[in-house]
């Protein structure tokens, strides 16, 4: 429950970012470009981050389930619960990281 919580505070985190742009990264600003989100350059990569962080601590059991190479013979996902939440905690460190390069 704590990783939810977590990660529901991460994807308000990353509304509030997206409202105050311009104020809070503005070198973010200045490199995504005309289109909402930038998606053709990095710079839109590095604002959905924080996004898929989010979405992997709010439901692992998701990308466990529909994300994961699976067993031949059991049927079982190789990946489970856990490496969702360490990679969503790992791509959250990552984008704010790469959030503070922009600042």
């Amino acid at each position: 429950m704590a990783h939810r919580i977590l990660g529901i505070a991460a994807l308000l985190f990353w509304l509030w970012m997206l409202l105050h742009l311009r104020a809070w990264f503005p070198g973010l600003f200045e490199a995504r470009g005309g289109d909402i989100l930038g998606t053709a350059r990095g710079a839109g990569l590095v604002l959905l981050m924080p996004l898929a962080g989010a979405a992997m601590l709010i439901a692992p059991d998701w990308f466990a389930e529909r994300c994961s190479p699976r067993s031949q013979t059991t049927g079982e996902a190789y990946l489970d619960r856990s490496f969702w939440l360490l990679l969503g905690y790992l791509t959250l460190g990552m984008a704010w990281a790469l959030l503070q390069l922009f600042r």
